[in-house]
């Protein structure tokens, strides 16, 4: 079983929250259209800061089609970072 943040690491990624919480619903959504039930859920460490949070849990045989969520999330947030012009300059 695997979460979403740990996908995110695995592909050096560590997301503010926002996209963190975008990445999340998308995922969940996924998995509730392949299974047609909400993903099982567990107490964790947070990933930041003191304290523990429920985070949903995957199997490992739904990596791939979280994986390809999740890097497309991540390339689409980096184009629109890039493309935001310099404050200052």
């Amino acid at each position: 079983m695997f979460t979403t943040i740990q996908e995110c690491r695995y592909q050096g990624a560590l997301p503010t929250q926002r996209v963190a919480w975008l990445i999340g619903a998308k995922v969940r959504d996924a998995y509730v259209d392949t299974y047609g039930t909400l993903p099982p859920k567990a107490l964790r460490q947070k990933t930041t800061g003191p304290g523990s949070h429920c985070f949903a849990l995957y199997p490992d045989e739904f990596r791939p089609i979280a994986a390809r969520i999740i890097r497309a999330i991540l390339v689409a947030e980096a184009a629109a970072v890039a493309a935001q012009p310099p404050l200052f300059e």
